[in-house]
């Protein structure tokens, strides 16, 4: 009961706020949203991911942006991007996918392209269970853990979605689900040689998701793809998943390529 009552506080409309990140304003969902936008302005825009994103990112560029949330990326590629680029940005979660669209309609990001449809690696149905007092941490339940206590949402893969139309640059942030969404891209990686992929590493949602860390390193280099851990130059070898696993807030980031 306690919990029930923090989610509706969290949730509250006067936490919809807007905080200005840069040229665009973003609107916040909930109090946690709004904390994730203020960091968002106050450091992740100014820091060393959103340098480093900048620095991949050129005019015209086709995007995809699967986890958009509230579009704080999607808002960041489209202005790398510019008006002849896009950002095609997948959120799943229908309060967050609702900000999504009116954040990019109030900013008049008309390259952002917003679906309220999430990733996988085939098409069909799948329920996307709350992340509670974190909207952030909202997660597709694998179907043997289906207990009909989220809201079921559609699925689709990025070849289907995408059928043979150029991508250049690929975000993923999607709570362990990388490895499925990976799957169901196989023709889009084959056909860019020139695709760069920049993909969130949580040990901890691998493993809740049913993959592990040593799947995705390996789904990359079978895709022919160099890659980094975005973590001071650690190597992978050098990591212990095992024991970051059972570490639910320990995350990096992966930046992938081909040579």
């Amino acid at each position: 009961m306690l919990f029930s009552a923090l989610i509706r506080f969290n949730r509250a409309r006067c936490w919809h706020w807007r905080v200005r990140a840069g040229p665009d304003r973003l609107r916040a969902t909930s109090l946690d949203r709004l904390v994730y936008l203020w960091r968002w302005r106050w450091l992740g825009r100014r820091g060393a991911e959103a340098t480093f994103l900048k620095a991949h990112l050129k005019p015209g560029m086709q995007v995809v942006d699967a986890g958009a949330n509230l579009g704080a990326y999607s808002h960041l590629f489209a202005q790398c991007v510019g008006p002849d680029g896009r950002v095609i940005a997948f959120e799943p979660d229908p309060r967050l996918f609702t900000a999504l669209v009116g954040n990019a309609r109030a900013n008049g990001r008309q390259q952002i392209q917003p679906h309220c449809i999430a990733l996988g690696e085939s098409s069909g149905q799948a329920e996307l269970k709350s992340g509670g007092l974190n909207s952030g941490d909202n997660q597709l339940a694998p179907p043997e853990s289906s207990d009909g206590s989220g809201v079921m949402i559609p699925v689709t893969t990025l070849d289907e979605f995408l059928n043979g139309a150029t991508v250049d640059f690929i975000k993923m942030d999607i709570q362990g689900w990388e490895v499925h969404a990976l799957r169901g891209m196989t023709r889009t990686l084959a056909a860019n040689p020139h695709l760069q992929l920049y993909l969130e590493l949580w040990p901890y949602g691998l493993f809740r998701a049913g993959s592990s860390p040593k799947e995705l390193f390996e789904a990359l280099t079978e895709r022919g793809f160099l890659f980094e851990v975005r973590l001071q130059g650690a190597a992978p070898s050098s990591l212990d998943f095992l024991a970051l696993g059972r570490r639910r807030y320990w995350f990096t980031d992966i930046y992938a390529w081909r040579p």
